[in-house]
């Protein structure tokens, strides 16, 4: 990539754009055009099937933006449409969450997809490294966003396909293995095409410096890249095991809207997107602490305040989260409830003593047969789904690169609202173990709702709320 003054100033413009909060938005279809064509699936049943799918589709260009690569299965059909003749460009996070480094498994992924582009003599494919130390370890550089958690793909000018899951061996497993809860969709629209074309060169260019260029017809990998402990057999990623409930495949409907939401700073439209409930909303939940902030700072998580809002007004809101034990060291204390299990206790409470219509739940992993809620999904009344990489923590919405699809389609938010009901039915129980109990009876009379304080520190304690400091 040729980096011109005039690129420069076009990058920083639009950089600037994103930290003041204006984020792209791209509707999937125009006034008076016809609706759009989607495709959408689960993890762990099929998601896997429709990224194959959307791979396969590509016949001139390949787009990728993923956080975490270690599924050599997918690697493989990406090298296939290299073998193909189709240019392939993909950017890759390096510091991923929790050690700040990438895994040997994503190390391996990536050379042999280097291989593949080098071998293929072709000029035009390119990898993108994003990072703080690209290249020499001691060298740091500043970044845009604490992470690039990002999960989407663009097939030539027709097809954007974005995911709430990795390519990981649990994120898009093998049909009929264990893996994550999650979310797939795949529009065929090339105004989304074209915003999303743009967000990829913005979020790839080298003007500011957080972003490695590697041109394997003539560039090699970072030294890093290469590194392995002395002695040390590359690791080889453990297959899920097998699962006994059903597989939910995926399906084909029409949608009449896509709007992009972006992170940094898509608190907007994700409150925008709850507030347009008027009957149901469902939140299904990888992460939701009750609370944002520290001390002085501290408030209620505002995706929760948008929840509570709703059932304030009428709407029946439901949430299920992530059972967060998956994550938890065995040396931990297991009396200690997570931060999902707050905010479940809290939501019960606040149903009980203000008579208000929401229900949450902690998911039953064994039941449901997934390995965890990897998901950050919203449903809306008949009609409204987000499907979307975005957490909700604090960090994910106002740091991280992230992307999300506001979709209006009747078909689409029935075949999640069937999956999000079977995960509801066969999780029994609100209060899922004793930690959850624990946290619940911690609470001190009745949490005042959002409008009833200033949730300041000194109030949160005093209403009982400051159990949930994370």
């Amino acid at each position: 990539m040729k980096v011109t003054k005039n690129s420069v100033f076009l990058g920083s413009f639009f950089w600037m754009l994103f930290a003041l909060g204006f984020s792209p938005s791209a509707n999937a279809t125009s006034p008076g055009s016809k609706p759009k064509v989607a495709s959408y699936a689960i993890g762990p049943d099929s998601n896997y099937d429709l990224l194959l799918k959307s791979l396969d589709s590509a016949q001139n260009k390949l787009l990728i933006n993923i956080y975490e690569f270690t599924n050599e299965t997918i690697a493989d059909h990406i090298i296939a449409r290299i073998n193909a003749g189709v240019t392939v460009e993909i950017l890759l996070e390096t510091e991923p969450c929790c050690n700040y480094r990438m895994a040997d498994l994503g190390k391996a992924v990536l050379r042999k997809l280097y291989a593949a582009m080098k071998a293929s003599g072709s000029k035009d494919h390119k990898i993108f490294l994003m990072g703080r130390k690209l290249v020499d370890p001691a060298v740091s550089v500043k970044r845009r966003f604490h992470f690039n958690h990002a999960k989407y793909l663009i097939a030539d000018d027709l097809l954007v396909h974005m995911s709430s899951e990795n390519f990981t061996e649990t994120g898009h497993p093998v049909p009929g293995l264990v893996g994550n809860r999650g979310w797939d969709v795949a529009i065929e629209s090339p105004d989304l095409v074209e915003k999303m074309d743009g967000l990829f060169r913005e979020d790839s260019d080298l003007s500011f410096k957080d972003v490695l260029l590697v041109e394997p017809y003539q560039n090699a990998l970072p030294a890093w890249v290469n590194y392995q402990a002395p002695g040390t057999p590359t690791p080889i990623e453990k297959t899920p095991d097998q699962r006994r409930n059903r597989k939910v495949k995926f399906a084909t409907g029409a949608i009449s809207q896509a709007e992009l939401i972006l992170s940094p700073n898509s608190i907007t439209g994700i409150e925008t997107f709850i507030d347009g409930a008027q009957k149901t909303l469902n939140l299904q939940f990888m992460s939701l602490p009750s609370t944002w902030g520290r001390q002085s700072t501290l408030r209620m998580n505002p995706i929760v305040e948008k929840a509570l809002e709703a059932a304030s007004r009428g709407v029946k809101v439901r949430v299920l989260l992530n059972d967060e034990r998956v994550f938890v060291d065995t040396g931990s204390d297991p009396s200690i409830p997570e931060g999902n299990e707050k905010t479940a206790a809290l939501l019960e409470r606040l149903s009980q003593c203000k008579k208000l219509d929401i229900s949450s739940k902690i998911i039953d992993i064994a039941s449901t047969g997934i390995r965890y809620i990897h998901n950050k999904g919203i449903l809306a009344d008949s009609d409204q789904v987000l499907v979307s990489s975005i957490n909700g923590t604090e960090n994910s919405v106002k740091n991280n690169r992230e992307t999300a699809l506001a979709i209006t389609s009747a078909d689409v938010n029935a075949y999640y609202t069937k999956v999000f009901d079977y995960d509801w039915s066969h999780t029994s129980q609100s209060y899922s173990d004793a930690k959850t109990k624990l946290a619940d009876s911690q609470l001190i009379g009745c949490p005042m709702l959002p409008g009833e304080t200033s949730l300041s520190p000194t109030t949160l304690m005093a209403s009982g709320m400051g159990f949930f400091f994370n």
